[in-house]
């Protein structure tokens, strides 16, 4: 990213992090197309209620994901906002 023809490169952690969300969201995506096509043929309802936790483990898992990378890249962010307005 460059900022007043300055170059900041995100650090190992943040770049890190946001491939895990990535890959999670991947997950996430294959595991909720699952989850559907197992509730529409299944006709029991505490079946339906185990599928429906599962969904809600695995949005959790995505939600936790994404708060770590969202911290991690807030901050710096910030950082590199403070670094480019030091000539003001």
């Amino acid at each position: 990213m460059y900022v007043n023809s300055e170059k900041y490169v995100f650090s190992r952690q943040v770049i890190e992090s946001g491939k895990k969300l990535f890959q999670n969201f991947q997950q996430l995506l294959s595991d909720t197309k699952e989850s559907y096509q197992r509730i529409c043929v299944e006709s029991n309802y505490k079946n339906i209620l185990e599928i429906m936790e599962e969904v809600r483990s695995i949005l959790e898992e995505f939600d936790e994901n994404w708060v770590e990378y969202e911290q991690l890249y807030v901050v710096e962010l910030m950082m590199i906002e403070q670094d480019a307005r030091r000539f003001i």
